[in-house]
């Protein structure tokens, strides 16, 4: 029988005992597990329980703890005549007993029963008669001078139980602001906070809240520098000197300027934050105890709040604070009830869209024999509408103050926009490729998720939403919708190229569409771009703690004027090329109808002959239906249809053709024995190797292995 084996009988037989002791022979007991030694702890040591049960007896053995399998000792105790239990740990001597985090004398255990069966998991921190291994300095610097005058600064953390003022543990002052404690060191990972003798003296963050708890590895070093920043019952000020050295042109010549923000919950008529005026502007000191101040300013209300050079709302002006930097100068641009009669330039930027947007839907569903696609189209441009409706909401108070949610809805369009476009290109290429990614569970997943996070927008109170953001408080929640969306749309833009990248082997794409697609593709990618840089640039100022907001601003501003520049595409393309939004059937019967007639078309025939034949532009194996119309010197619908029915094909089928003969030519000469099939494909005009082979087959029916196998047959 092996000794695992017998280990385990032996758990099981005390466990057993354990149960019938419990049921039948004492009223109470309790079940003591050791689940921790010191390092130092000789092995095979014997653990024995001292206690008011034994007459604090350091070594009688029917109080020895037993030792289980898994490295646990054990102790069963049951009730005497005292209801509380007091012990402690010795390794059978008093001179061995149990000692503090710091291998000093420790306090009395105790218990008191409560129960039939408690159970104690306890922890052996330290022996009183072995030495730590070593002495570990904390130097602390109160940077801020905030510790009041005469407080004593205490360590507390897992090495003695947290208590946060045991006297072993104060610190011990050297210079102004700067204290030190040697801590025994017993091979533990220290966790540790300061205070100033309780918990609510505890040192807080950089913004007086709470923080984490510190870690050191004493293993790693022998002395670490640490920084009070605040204390948690104590606020203290941080001053902010703000300059006002340029005013609107229009500003009244009387008007007293305010600030408002953070400091004075946004009251933007507070006589306590008028600014005072010199002969070179306008000067504020505030006093205000975070490490971030932000601030608007005013000329006594939210009516005369500053705004952007278009006389629109701006957002919030932010402050880090900074012990170097005396002075933070600042201009203000505008006065929101001071701006140009009429619409300004950002208004109309988003505005034109919307109504270009509508008279387009309308106009789309006024052609006849539309391709299948033009719904979705006319989806897509509605949602470009709505959305670009919402984001002027927030350039515009009164609307914001009646229902400031509003503001919220235009961030629906980084999850719904983009999986109706792939929808659509799809729809336009005709693909026959579909591509098992795209599902309707996958792509309304996203917006699902969205609109059940963001119900907490909609049912916080109507006040609370107005703070929260004016202070800015659910900045990271939508930049982190943003970056979510930003990579759900460049995955669906992906699959949208690739979508494309596959249309130009099939029947049902023609020459027309694709273009139109890539141009699609082109813009949608150049919105990323733009997109991109909002979070490149908004995350190195974050790390950076750098004032780049303005410039974040922008990259916003001008992604949104490229995602309004939809709806002029769409209406350039429609102008230019109306046969992409018609039937392949009516786009076929008018290239019928229109050349069927025409005299020219078999000298047109032979124009394209004898040039693919003398310059052999399919060489180019980016050659488009464009430039080989320039070669020819004509139009490039008329080549269009001259191939499709004059030679019964698509531009590419017919290029292809070409570019098999030439490759077949190629495999034929001997001078190009030492070559392969895809080196001489390549010099043939194909740029893959899946094209190549994919245009052979439709071409000559069989593999380019099988047809020169069957050739060789033959000879």
């Amino acid at each position: 029988m092996s000794n695992q084996y017998l280990q385990a009988l032996k758990c099981s037989w005390l466990a057993l005992i354990m149960v019938l002791m419990t049921g039948i022979g004492y009223a109470q007991s309790v079940h003591i597990f050791i689940t921790s030694l010191p390092d130092q702890t000789p092995a095979g040591a014997a653990l024995f329980l001292a206690s008011n049960c034994n007459e604090w007896d350091a070594s009688n053995t029917n109080y020895r703890l037993r030792k289980l399998p898994d490295g646990r000792y054990y102790i069963n105790l049951e009730k005497k005549a005292n209801d509380t239990l007091f012990f402690k740990f010795t390794r059978g001597s008093w001179s061995a007993v149990e000692g503090d985090g710091l291998g000093k004398r420790r306090n009395n255990r105790f218990h008191a029963f409560v129960g039939k069966n408690d159970t104690l998991q306890l922890k052996i921190d330290s022996w009183e008669d072995i030495k730590p291994e070593g002495v570990f300095r904390l130097v602390v610097v109160d940077a801020t001078g905030t510790t009041p005058n005469g407080a004593d600064i205490f360590f507390t953390g897992n090495i003695n139980n947290w208590e946060p003022g045991n006297s072993h543990f104060k610190l011990k002052p050297l210079l102004k602001n700067t204290y030190a404690i040697d801590i025994p060191v017993y091979g533990d990972t220290i966790r540790y906070k300061y205070t100033r003798g309780s918990w609510s003296g505890v040192e807080g963050d950089r913004k007086g809240g709470i923080r984490n708890e510190r870690t050191i590895v004493p293993d790693s070093y022998s002395e670490a520098y640490d920084t009070i920043s605040t204390w948690e019952d104590i606020a203290y000020p941080r001053h902010y000197h703000l300059w006002v050295d340029e005013l609107p042109g229009n500003t009244p010549k009387a008007a007293d300027i305010y600030v408002t923000g953070n400091f004075n919950n946004w009251d933007p008529g507070d006589t306590n934050h008028i600014m005072t005026k010199t002969d070179s502007g306008f000067f504020i000191n505030i006093s205000y105890p975070g490490d971030t101040l932000n601030y608007k300013y005013t000329r006594g209300d939210w009516q005369t709040v500053e705004g952007r050079t278009n006389g629109l709302a701006i957002p919030n002006r932010a402050i880090l604070f900074d012990h170097q930097k005396e002075v933070v100068k600042d201009k203000i641009y505008s006065w929101e009830d001071l701006k140009a009669g009429g619409f300004q330039l950002y208004t109309l930027t988003l505005i034109i869209p919307v109504v270009m947007g509508l008279l387009l839907i309308f106009a789309l569903h006024g052609v006849r024999s539309l391709q299948p696609s033009t719904p979705i189209l006319q989806v897509l441009i509605g949602l470009v509408c709505l959305a670009l409706l919402f984001r002027l909401v927030l350039y515009y108070r009164d609307i914001f103050n009646w229902y400031p949610q509003l503001i919220v809805f235009s961030d629906f369009i980084y999850f719904l926009y983009a999986p109706i476009f792939l929808l659509y290109v799809r729809q336009v290429l005709s693909s026959e490729v579909r591509p098992g990614l795209i599902s309707h569970v996958l792509f309304l997943t996203p917006i699902a998720l969205m609109l059940i996070f963001y119900i907490q927008f909609f049912i916080v109170d109507y006040e609370d939403f107005i703070f929260n953001i004016v202070n800015n408080d659910f900045k990271y929640i939508f930049a982190t919708s943003g970056a979510f969306g930003f990579g759900f749309n460049l995955f669906c833009w992906s699959l949208g190229v690739w979508l494309y990248r596959k249309a130009p082997v099939t029947n049902k794409a023609p020459f027309v569409r694709l273009a139109y697609v890539k141009t699609l593709l082109i813009y949608q990618g150049l919105i990323l771009v733009f997109w991109f840089m909002v979070y490149v640039i908004g995350g190195v100022a974050e790390l950076m703690a750098l004032e780049l907001a303005a410039v974040v601003n922008i990259c916003v501003d001008i992604s949104w004027f490229l995602f309004a520049g939809n709806i002029y595409l769409y209406t350039f393309l429609l102008i230019r090329d109306p046969e992409i939004f018609k039937t392949n059937e009516e786009v076929t019967t008018v290239k019928h109808n229109l050349t069927a007639t025409q005299p020219e078309l078999e000298n047109l025939i032979r124009q394209v002959e004898q040039l693919m034949e003398k310059e052999k532009p399919y060489l180019n194996e980016g050659l488009s239906l464009q430039e080989l119309a320039d070669l020819l010197e004509i139009n490039i619908h008329q080549l269009s249809r001259v191939i499709n029915e004059g030679f019964d094909m698509n531009f590419f089928d017919y290029i292809n053709t070409y570019r098999i003969e030439e490759f077949i030519a190629k495999v034929s000469d001997p001078v190009n024995d030492h070559k392969t099939y895809l080196s001489l494909a390549y010099e043939a005009g194909f740029n893959s190797k899946s094209t190549f082979n994919r245009a052979f087959k439709k071409v000559k029916n069989q593999s380019p292995r099988e047809f020169f196998k069957s050739r060789k047959a033959v000879a």
